[in-house]
């Protein structure tokens, strides 16, 4: 991008793990972001730079983005449906609300992604940075995005509290594993050593198992579902009456009258609160732009649309496939509504959702402490130290609650209504709004403007109320879906 500057480049401070909330993690940079006020940056004309790119290409980075998104919130999405409806015509509305949702959330990242390139800000707390034109406050962004992670961990802890015994009990039927026992022994034996570990990138490649394993629960759930394998009057298929057996009465498939128009209830704030969660992954559009091959907003914007879109038909189709085959009675997991013991093909699918949350929950884990200690303010010097404590603490911290709290559906619900919609929808739109004002007087304080700048801010004046419509939505999102969550309890 081409540079009018009137004062020192803004400092970029040492590379940290940023605080991640899906399938895959990374490092990004910590923008100090001192001398916003002397320096614009044009997204409209093209750079100067001769440097060789060395980033990651549209492709590479649609997929990246994908596997980002995409991650066990999905396995929620029916029962999110059935908090409204148990009737089938109630995935139609469901499938809309999931692809406004999903527009909403893109237009919320491609807002952070644009504001990183008019200031150069390397992260989500350099853009609240950049934006507000002050460090105070940058804690309320690091706070939000810790506690979205913090959320995620639970649920992952939750997941796997349920998977565990059943894929025991599936490797051999005399291995009965309560659930306090499943998880306390994943946490001690496995997740405590991988949290301590120094290097994590070995285990970045296992993330891949994330999405492969959505596409694969797909599928699985669509055959199950054209099969009618787990309908009372498919009794003609040899299996279908011992997957019905192996199913508690609170599984078992019901339908009854509540359909389309029962949207318009407020239970379906549910479903829009687990959406919020579901495609949480805002707090790394900063590192979705600048490690983009050649950073630019036509590259950026291609991947953001193709990526959402892309992520829109992998949540659509299980929840829809789900909801079809269980109704009413799907469940938090809507893994756990299949026969654990009979149904092959979908404990492979427990198999790898299990696999791929054990592998990312230390990516994520380590965002997340760091986090704290940011929060904390602990000098870098003396995080060693404290790190096995604060590990040790977190993890209790987490696996209690896993084990206390047993509606998944709420807890995604909840987080999606609390720090989801701030980090998704409120944050971007104040950030944007704010960098405008503050651009606007910098410009009525300087003698001459230059045309790119004057062309940057009449665009931003006309996107003004879309920004506006986003934020207030997601406020009215936030408040509705928490009172519901909250009622779950």
């Amino acid at each position: 991008m081409v540079k009018y500057r009137r004062g020192k480049s803004l400092p970029v401070d040492q590379e940290s793990p940023d605080i991640s909330g899906n399938e895959s993690s990374s490092t990004t940079c910590t923008t100090t972001c001192t001398s916003t006020e002397d320096v614009f940056y044009s997204p409209i004309l093209k750079p100067l730079s001769t440097t060789t790119p060395t980033g990651a290409s549209v492709p590479s980075m649609i997929f990246n983005l994908i596997k980002n998104i995409v991650g066990a919130g999905v396995l929620g999405l029916p029962a999110g449906i059935a908090a409204f409806g148990d009737a089938p015509s109630a995935v139609i509305p469901a499938i809309v609300l999931i692809v406004w949702m999903g527009s909403m959330s893109a237009y919320g990242f491609s807002l952070i992604g644009r504001l990183c390139a008019y200031s150069q800000a390397q992260s989500y707390a350099g853009a609240w940075q950049a934006a507000t034109g002050s460090g105070a406050s940058k804690w309320i962004p690091t706070m939000a995005c810790m506690m979205v992670t913090f959320s995620l961990l639970l649920s992952y802890s939750m997941i796997l509290s349920r998977t565990i015994p059943d894929l025991m009990l599936y490797l051999h039927p005399q291995w009965h594993v309560s659930r306090v026992e499943g998880l306390l022994g994943t946490t001690l034996l496995i997740l405590l050593p991988l949290c301590l570990l120094q290097d994590l990138q070995s285990l970045a490649p296992f993330s891949l198992v994330g999405i492969a394993g959505m596409v694969y629960t797909t599928l699985a759930m669509m055959i199950r579902y054209i099969q009618g394998a787990y309908q009372e009057s498919s009794v003609h298929l040899h299996h279908s009456s011992s997957f019905l057996d192996d199913l508690p009465d609170e599984s078992l498939p019901h339908f009854g009258i509540k359909g389309a128009t029962h949207v318009f209830s407020t239970d379906a704030f549910l479903l829009i609160s687990m959406l919020s969660t579901a495609f949480s992954a805002h707090y790394n559009a900063p590192k979705f732009y600048w490690e983009l091959q050649e950073p630019s907003l036509g590259a950026y914007q291609t991947v953001v649309r193709t990526s959402f879109g892309g992520s829109m038909m992998l949540m659509a189709l299980p929840a829809m496939f789900g909801f079809l085959t269980f109704g009413g009675a799907s469940q938090g997991l809507i893994l756990h509504n299949y026969s654990a013991t009979h149904d092959s093909i979908m404990t492979l699918s427990s198999f790898a959702v299990t696999l791929s949350l054990i592998c990312s929950y230390p990516l994520a884990f380590v965002g997340m402490r760091n986090g704290v200690l940011d929060l904390l303010e602990i000098p870098l010097l003396q995080r060693n130290r404290l790190v096995h404590g604060v590990t040790v603490g977190l993890l209790t911290v987490i696996t209690w609650l896993a084990l206390e709290v047993h509606d998944l559906r709420m807890v995604l619900a909840l987080k999606g209504a609390t720090f989801g919609t701030a980090v998704m929808y409120v944050f971007p739109s104040y950030m944007m709004i704010q960098y405008q004002r503050r651009r606007r007087q910098q410009q009525a304080r300087s003698k001459q403007q230059q045309a790119a700048q004057l062309e940057l801010m009449a665009s931003l004046e006309r996107e003004t109320p879309w920004m506006v419509a986003n934020a207030v939505l997601g406020v009215v999102f936030g408040c509705i879906g928490t009172y519901r969550a909250l009622q779950i309890v």
